[in-house]
């Protein structure tokens, strides 16, 4: 295998009861019903629409188990209780029983592809017991940023991000046919009206690694901010108008940006 590693940035919770879908449906940019098939990934925003949370979720049985950035656990869980009323819905902090491996092959526990890009492998559900030799997480890291993929803390800010911005549509996270659900407005306004005038890239650097939120320059002009950096590779928040300049500058040295989603060479 190229990478197989315990992913200690995740975390679990486990959601069962018969109003599971119904309270999920109501929250989310995507659809709960994929899962009768497939993990799917998905987001929650803020009433205005900005980035709350993103997450997979994975039906395993009669029960789906939410693998989230371990760092928004607790906010997860305060606020999905919040909407729980009175719904028929267990919620149960899992992280002491399952944790997150991330492969580029299914393991024999229950392995899903990776919903938001097949090149970024298989995300399985095992048990804290399992012991794992832990290799690749530079080479996962450099496809990720390759990819313009990005990950809560790093690349998407809460209470900030619109997640049209940052690629979420194209890795599948929204269902544009769905129902509603909190922050459907701006994404649908953002759609019909023309889209967005930024997104996320993936870049490379000529010169020494920058720094987070590290201005990109055209002209004296600025039109980016670096996001992440692993190595010569980065992801940056480009505005659209700059695309086609190919003298943009980080602290005065050239970057080259790629298409999204495209593999690592």
């Amino acid at each position: 295998m190229k990478f197989k590693f315990i992913d200690h940035s995740r975390t679990i919770v486990k959601i069962s009861g018969p109003d599971k879908y119904n309270l999920l449906q109501g929250l989310i940019t995507n659809d709960i019903n994929k899962t009768n098939k497939q993990c799917i990934y998905t987001a929650m925003l803020t009433p205005v629409g900005k980035y709350l949370f993103d997450f997979f979720v994975y039906p395993v049985n009669d029960v789906l188990f939410i693998d989230i950035n371990a760092s928004q656990k607790d906010d997860f869980l305060k606020k999905i209780q919040m909407y729980k009323l009175r719904s028929q819905v267990d919620i149960i902090d899992a992280s002491d029983k399952f944790q997150i491996v991330i492969s580029d092959e299914p393991l024999e526990e229950w392995s899903f592809l990776d919903p938001r890009n097949g090149y970024l492998g298989y995300r399985s559900l095992i048990s804290t017991d399992a012991v794992i030799n832990n290799h690749g997480l530079e080479v996962y890291e450099s496809l990720r940023i390759s990819m313009a993929v990005p990950v809560a803390d790093k690349e998407l800010i809460q209470d900030k991000s619109i997640i049209l911005e940052c690629g979420l549509d194209e890795l599948n996270a929204l269902d544009w046919d769905k129902g509603c659900y909190i922050g459907q407005e701006l994404m649908a306004r953002t759609k019909h009206r023309g889209g967005i005038n930024k997104r996320l890239f993936p870049v490379v650097f000529s010169g020494p690694t920058p720094e987070f939120m590290d201005p990109i320059i055209s002209n004296d002009k600025e039109v980016g901010k670096v996001r992440s950096t692993h190595r010569s590779l980065g992801i940056a928040m480009i505005r659209l108008e700059a695309l086609k300049d190919d003298n943009l500058k980080v602290n005065g040295h050239l970057l080259t940006i790629r298409q999204p989603h495209e593999t690592a060479s």
